[in-house]
């Protein structure tokens, strides 16, 4: 089914071919008003004030007159050369969509078409729309393309969300984005500022599968599936309790990459937040971390001389680390500069220093023990980035623009020129009498230094996103374009630069650097990005290395969460911010980690063959491996207990092991689906023998807990044991008295449950979470919340009060709302108590009866905290407060 609505009327086609015309006076009660039979499957349909297109399978398309729906008529056919996927057409233009490009094409009234232009997107598009000048792609990868069509031989970037999930349809009204996936979900998103779309509202809908959808105005959508229209209302907003559906670096931080150096196979990369990474890329599509150093501060660039790495960390000055073992970096010395140290430059022994609010600095590290500062200057604005040439120095300052210096005499350094356009300077390359700037809201100035004195203006070149970082090679220049990516730059001749080619990475590209066509791309937010660049017109993604594999299991240690994600091996991710976590460093020399459990400060992780790894944990920052065990079967789930780990094979059953002997302990031979462990028994869900209760130290059978189906998952908590079947039965049973005490149907595949706080919480396949309300006294099972997710959930960790759920290339972070109690009276009202802790958005209530029938209540409350509200406490008692800190405070003096 398709659908497009436009000019108060809804336009649907049916699996018949048969096209429907609605008038929405009334959105809510449509009404038919006209009908027409395709000759033909009808794979696209749009819609203007008179017209209706049809794209048909075979390619063509047919333009109908709708002017009068109770009588439309054919005007004329378009035939397209190539079979494409979807159409828009906007002023005379048609836009149709293959894979990755689009393609877009002027209409005359005869039916004939010119083509204009193509556009490659970095990913399969799903579907475009087209108003005011502005297109809007949907990827397949997750991404939302905005971008400016007002020179249609040229297509600007102007902004992305890059982590939308399987978005398959758009819709446009009133600078608000219906994004429709193919599971029915739909996100509403403002797109008034094209550089930062914003997710507002979602609507996450039923267990049907909604076809289509279109948004008749910015708060109401209708959606087709099955035969049956439903209108969705988006004028109110729902919590936000999780990082899902979050733009890059809102969600999961993958890294502050900002500037990075190459040295024959090996890469050092200065990370904001987590310190320094050293790579080898002698494999481009599929660089190795060796190791990681947490500086005391925050790295924003490095260089590299001999043995050593000069890193600019920010307000700890300059910190010199020891590379020559590029595994085990340690650190040597300090400089504590006046600013804050952004961007180191070599020069012999002398080191000069981008001071960011501290102007730049002259070190002579010609004693690495003992640098010293021997001159320095202080300029107006904030210096991001230098360069030196023959004893003259150009330094990019945010509010002078490029300013250049005579360093000759380094005990009076003087200023003799500088160049201005009003704007930021943030990055700069000297090739020759060649200056490349990059202005952060300015693009690209390339400037004359034959006379420092008197730079030139060769040329200007505008970038559609705010330039960051450049790097040279040949006659390409890389200019990384913050949340616009990447661009290949022809520099070959100096007074037109063009770009060439581009690519959008997910995050925000802030610095670049290129080997043997391989760009390397410091992408904020989104990691280490390697691009393949050896057709200039096209550079195509090779390696996303922070999201390398698929989440399968994680932990928590203090304030850091470690994943294991298959090729992925094994990431640490700092969550003192627990909703959004952030990437720190990676062990990937584990192959295709699968499963861990953790004792103490040792991860013993589990790959999907035979081997378990010991990795020490200690220093999240540089983890280290250990020791590895061998197993003689494939290890399907590991946990411990009690100092002891135990492994499944699901066919062949458990193994114990004692980790600090690297040793069998004793095995339990029983196919299994699924084990769990107390302080002290082990519980064995047996196919079609119930749960077998096990003693830790015996491995004998110390119970039976009979159910009358497969069971595939169970979880204890020491007085209970939960068990689901394979067709999403929960049992719940009394583990003294072995006693099935409740029961409940879900009828779906469950994927994990975790128990906490006396909550029980069920994953489902479907990519649902249910939050269950249990007791023993009162034998109850209770469902109290569900929740709908966006992204695939396999296994579920709980830590301080949040969830985080694997299944995904990026982990989902979930804080579960506070207990409300909901009840109906009289049938139609719903009365709650709303605890103080609520979060602030509207919620959906669900009735289920007991023969698990649901009704769905849309928008049922809606929790707004009020912009003003009465002091809590009384003028006077305000002052007797005040009065005890100002004695506080003198008491100090």
């Amino acid at each position: 089914m398709q659908l497009s609505v436009s000019d108060n009327k809804l336009f649907a086609v049916d699996d018949a071919h048969q096209l429907y015309v609605y008038l929405l006076t009334d959105p809510r009660e449509p009404e038919l008003v006209g009908e027409y039979q395709a000759k033909a499957a009808v794979k696209s349909v749009f819609s203007t004030d008179s017209f209706c297109y049809l794209l048909l399978e075979s390619g063509e398309i047919i333009v109908l007159n709708t002017t009068d729906p109770s009588n439309i008529v054919t005007d004329f056919y378009l035939d397209l050369e190539e079979k494409f996927n979807r159409l828009f057409v906007s002023h005379n233009t048609l836009y149709a969509v293959s894979n990755q490009n689009v393609i877009s094409f002027a209409i005359n009234r005869v039916g004939q078409l010119k083509y204009r232009t193509a556009y490659q997107a970095s990913s399969s598009v799903s579907d475009i729309v087209v108003y005011q000048n502005r297109a809007y792609l949907a990827l397949q990868n997750g991404e939302l393309l905005l971008l400016d069509v007002t020179n249609p031989e040229q297509w600007v970037w102007l902004g992305s969300h890059g982590n939308l999930v399987d978005i398959q349809r758009l819709s446009y009204n009133n600078k608000k984005l219906l994004a429709v996936t193919n599971q029915g979900t739909q996100y509403l998103i403002d797109v008034k500022n094209p550089a930062r779309p914003t997710v507002e509202n979602i609507y996450s809908g039923s267990s049907q599968k909604w076809l289509r959808a279109a948004l008749l105005d910015d708060e109401l959508s209708v959606i087709l599936g099955s035969g049956l229209l439903q209108f969705v209302d988006f004028s109110s907003t729902p919590p936000q309790i999780s990082n899902e559906n979050m733009d890059f670096g809102q969600g999961v931080n993958f890294g502050g990459q900002r500037r990075a150096v190459i040295r024959d196979n090996m890469m050092y990369v200065a990370d904001w937040f987590s310190g320094i990474h050293l790579y080898d890329i002698s494999q481009p599509d599929h660089p190795q971390l060796l190791s990681s150093f947490h500086t005391p501060g925050s790295p924003k660039g490095i260089v590299v001389k001999g043995d050593y790495a000069y890193v600019a960390d920010d307000d700890y000055g300059l910190q010199i680390i020891d590379i020559s073992n590029p595994r085990n970096p340690m650190h040597v010395s300090e400089l504590i500069t006046s600013g804050l140290a952004y961007t180191p430059v070599l020069a012999g022994d002398r080191l000069f220093l981008a001071s960011h609010r501290g102007g730049f600095h002259i070190i002579d590290i010609s004693d690495v023990k003992a640098p010293k500062v021997i001159a320095e200057y202080d300029t107006p604005g904030k210096a991001w980035s230098l360069a030196v040439k023959d004893e003259i120095v150009y330094v990019s300052d945010t509010t002078s623009g490029l300013l250049i210096f005579d360093a000759s005499n380094i005990d009076e350094i003087k200023q003799i020129a500088s160049f201005s356009p009003g704007k930021n300077a943030e990055d700069i390359l000297i090739r020759c009498d060649i200056a490349y700037v990059a202005f952060f809201d300015d693009g690209l100035y390339l400037l004359d230094i034959s006379n420092p004195a008197q730079p030139e203006v060769l040329s200007h070149l505008v970038t559609p996103g705010n330039a960051r970082g450049l790097a040279l090679e040949g006659d390409n220049l890389y200019l990384a374009d913050w949340r616009a990516g990447v661009h290949i730059i022809d520099v070959s001749d100096v007074k037109q630069p063009r770009i060439t080619g581009s690519y959008d990475t997910r995050g925000a590209s802030w610095g670049v650097k290129v080997k043997n066509n391989y760009a390397y791309v410091l992408d904020w937010w989104g990691g280490l990005v390697v691009l393949d660049v050896s057709h200039r017109e096209v550079p195509t993604l090779v390696e996303e290395y922070n999201q390398r594999g698929i989440i399968q299991q994680t932990v928590t240690l203090d304030q850091y969460l470690i994943a294991v994600s298959g090729e992925g091996s094994l990431q640490v991710f700092d969550i003192k911010n627990p909703l959004h976590p952030t990437w720190m460093t990676t062990l990937d020399s584990i192959n295709q980690a699968s499963a861990l459990t953790l004792i103490e400060r040792v991860a013993y992780v589990a790959n999907d063959s035979t081997e378990i790894t010991a990795v020490d944990l200690s220093d999240p920052f540089d983890i280290q491996l250990l020791d590895t065990i061998k197993l003689s079967n494939k290890i399907d789930s590991i946990k411990n207990s009690q100092g002891k780990i135990y492994t499944a094979n699901y066919d062949f059953g458990l193994t114990v092991l004692d980790p600090k002997r690297a040793e069998y302990q004793t095995q339990y031979r029983t196919g299994l689906n699924d084990f769990c462990l107390d302080d002290s028994s082990i519980y064995i869900a047996v196919p079609l023998k119930g749960v077998l209760k096990l003693d830790q130290q015996t491995l004998e059978v110390a119970g039976h807990y009979m159910a009358n189906h497969d069971i595939s998952r169970v979880e204890s908590n020491g007085s209970s044991l939960f068990a689901s079947d394979m067709a999403g039965k929960i049992s719940m049973f009394d583990l003294e008295s072995e006693a099935l005490i409740a029961e409940y149907d879900i009828a779906r595949p469950v994927v994990d449950m975790l128990l906490q706080k006396n909550r029980l919480y069920v994953t489902l396949a479907t990519q649902e979470l249910l939050v269950f309300s249990y007791s023993n006294k009162e034998e109850s099972l209770t469902l109290d919340t569900k929740y709908t997710l966006n992204n695939p959930v396999s296994d579920i960790t709980g830590h301080q009060g949040v969830l985080y759920f694997s299944g995904g290339k990026k982990i989902t972070a979930m804080k579960p709302l506070p207990e409300l109690d909901v009840s109906l009276e009289n049938g139609h009202i719903f009365k709650a108590t709303i605890p103080d802790n609520m979060p602030e958005g509207a919620y959906n209530v669900v009735l289920i009866d007991a023969k698990g029938q649901q009704q769905h209540f849309h928008n049922v409350f809606d929790i707004k905290v009020p912009l003003f509200s009465k002091p809590k406490i009384s003028a006077e008692k305000y002052k007797d407060l005040l009065q005890q800190q100002l004695q506080k405070n003198r008491n100090l003096q």
